[in-house]
């Protein structure tokens, strides 16, 4: 056998989906208190959930910490309430107070929940300029596919090496595969060519390493069993009910994804915290689909007479969306 043959095998080994990691559950997230107030949020009744968040942060409750920290932090994750608070009342709402300080910023739950909640903690760590790409694997094997995808996306941003060196673990993230090819190609050429060979064609990852256009029923098929383009064919689903045949539909997921920004955009994608929402859950909710919409891009001032008529009125809802948070 020869040795590129091998690099193919080794290769497929090192990006076959890993094993499912289990979601890590966080502590408090049965209080009562807690889930009445995840499910206000759910349904976008920010005045309600917000302060009931706050109030259970502030009894050391680890995953309304965990929670109220991860919407501080996220745009598509704050609503028309939260952003019409005035400065100072939503600092003293979303924030811990610092500690023997006077400040006006206050300090962000997860730095509280960091010391007790793993999931705190590796959030914490992605946010440090020089976190590794181990932080990757911690979100990984916690269980939240979505923060690994974030995490992948903020360290490939900050031009972080050592995917490669990753790649052979069994809880590497699908997600982060164009980039371990990325690395090997500086590397070892040989090696990321046999990898690349095996990367589905039309896989998101492929704009990390070489031109990409997929096949629109390649990309939907591939949805059966990528987390996140599973995730967001679910919320075009879910927006777009009457979706047609599988060809009208894996025109308009080609389409979403292009909109998205690609392999950087489903990054974004999913809620804050896989450990206290489920993808269904959260593609079905109000603020789900709230968080969705705002991640798309302005409508073209000039119009595209070939656009998708839902992806057209979803960009329209995310414009309006957008406006009514400034």
């Amino acid at each position: 056998m020869g040795r590129l043959a091998l690099w193919a095998i080794a290769a497929l080994m090192a990006l076959a989906l890993p094993l499912q990691a289990e979601v890590r559950p966080l502590a408090g997230h049965q209080d009562p208190a807690f889930q009445g107030a995840l499910e206000a949020w759910l349904s976008g009744d920010e005045a309600k959930a917000l302060p009931a968040l706050a109030g259970l942060a502030a009894a050391e409750n680890p995953a309304a910490q965990v929670l109220l920290g991860l919407i501080d932090v996220t745009p598509q994750y704050q609503g028309r309430w939260l952003y019409a608070l005035p400065r100072a009342e939503r600092i003293a709402l979303m924030r811990a107070p610092l500690d023997g300080s006077s400040g006006v910023s206050g300090q962000n739950w997860l730095r509280r929940a960091a010391a007790q909640e793993p999931m705190a903690a590796a959030w914490v760590q992605l946010w440090d300029g020089n976190a590794k790409t181990e932080v990757m694997l911690d979100f990984a094997r916690l269980g939240d596919k979505s923060a690994a995808r974030t995490a992948a996306k903020r360290l490939a941003r900050r031009d972080a090496k050592g995917f490669a060196a990753l790649a052979d673990d069994p809880d590497f993230p699908s997600f982060a595969k164009g980039l371990a090819i990325r690395d090997w190609q500086k590397t070892d050429p040989l090696r990321a060519k046999a990898a690349q060979e095996v990367l589905p064609a039309a896989d998101p990852g492929r704009a990390l390493i070489g031109p990409y256009k997929p096949d629109p029923l390649a990309l939907l098929a591939l949805a059966e069993t990528d987390p996140a383009l599973w995730l967001l064919d679910r919320h075009l689903a879910s927006l777009c009910p009457n979706s047609g045949d599988a060809s009208a539909r894996a025109k308009r997921l080609a389409a979403a994804l292009d909109m998205l920004g690609g392999w950087w955009g489903l990054a974004d994608l999913g809620p804050p915290v896989a450990a206290l929402i489920e993808p269904d859950r959260w593609v079905a909710s109000a603020q789900g689909k709230a968080a969705f919409v705002r991640l798309l891009p302005d409508p073209d001032p000039q119009g595209d007479a070939s656009i998708d008529q839902c992806l057209a009125d979803l960009l329209l809802r995310g414009a309006e969306e957008r406006s009514a948070l400034k």
